[in-house]
């Protein structure tokens, strides 16, 4: 039997949120026999106040509830904390002054896999409410990286938001969530600048999303990689994406390049 550390969840940031992380650390968790699982003590509590309202108005703050939350598990025998809401790591000092435990944030998480997954990455799209977005964690830990965090619009983006933690998780949904990241000029979590044709291995394509200059730079980008897909607006390509219809390696956006924006009218 494998000796591990307990690990303490602070969850209920929804309670689904909660389940959710605790299927994937089951699965992630690489156990041989049942006994060499992880011990976990989860307080999955719905009633900590919302984190959209004590960050963006008035609403009462969810530290104290949090906090007496870590003591419980530190009580209950956990010997590290861990929690499955993005917003709440807003109020994360409290939790980690609260109780001598390790606590694993999971903004310094999503930033190691960013700069693992993507090394050359120069901007990220987050997905996140608006206390996230409010409270500046992300985009201080992806900051320190050298790393840009975009935002969708949050007014058409909330209401998706709100939708998921009703239930609804649908492909409508999730199409839609998409295409709030395409009106903000993304198509997808990663970008980077469109290298130069003709730079020693500069049109190597690996997948994401290509953002020329240029016609010519576009040319070549398509000529590089012919299964690459074009991209101006994108809703039609996110609803085929979202079905699975079109599962492109490559994304070339034709949005910065000066020379075709706009109508004239020739003689």
């Amino acid at each position: 039997m494998t000796t591990t550390r307990v690990v303490g969840v602070i969850g209920g940031m929804g309670p689904a949120a909660t389940l959710d992380f605790l299927v994937k650390l089951h699965h992630a968790t690489g156990a041989r026999a049942e006994s060499d699982h992880l011990r976990v003590i989860t307080d999955n509590n719905p009633r900590h106040a919302d984190r959209n309202a004590a960050m963006t108005a008035d609403g009462p703050s969810p530290a104290p509830l949090l906090v007496a939350t870590a003591r419980g598990l530190a009580a209950a025998g956990a010997k590290l904390l861990v929690m499955p809401c993005n917003a709440a790591h807003a109020w994360a000092g409290d939790i980690i002054a609260a109780t001598p435990l390790p606590f694993i944030s999971m903004i310094d998480a999503a930033v190691a896999a960013v700069r693992a997954a993507v090394p050359g990455a120069h901007t990220v799209g987050l997905l996140a409410v608006e206390a996230t977005q409010a409270s500046g964690i992300y985009h201080r830990g992806f900051a320190d990286a050298g790393i840009e965090v975009i935002a969708p619009d949050m007014a058409a983006f909330m209401p998706l938001i709100y939708a998921v933690k009703r239930g609804d998780t649908g492909r409508q949904v999730r199409a839609a969530q998409t295409g709030a990241f395409m009106v903000a000029g993304l198509a997808g979590f990663f970008s980077r600048p469109a290298p130069r044709p003709g730079e020693a291995g500069a049109l190597t394509m690996l997948q994401g999303l290509f953002r020329p200059k240029t016609v010519d730079e576009a040319v070549a980008l398509l000529a590089q990689d012919p299964e690459a897909r074009l991209l101006s607006g994108g809703a039609t390509l996110v609803a085929m994406m979202n079905a699975r219809v079109a599962e492109p390696e490559a994304l070339i956006s034709l949005g910065g390049i000066d020379e075709i924006k706009g109508i004239s009218t020739l003689p």
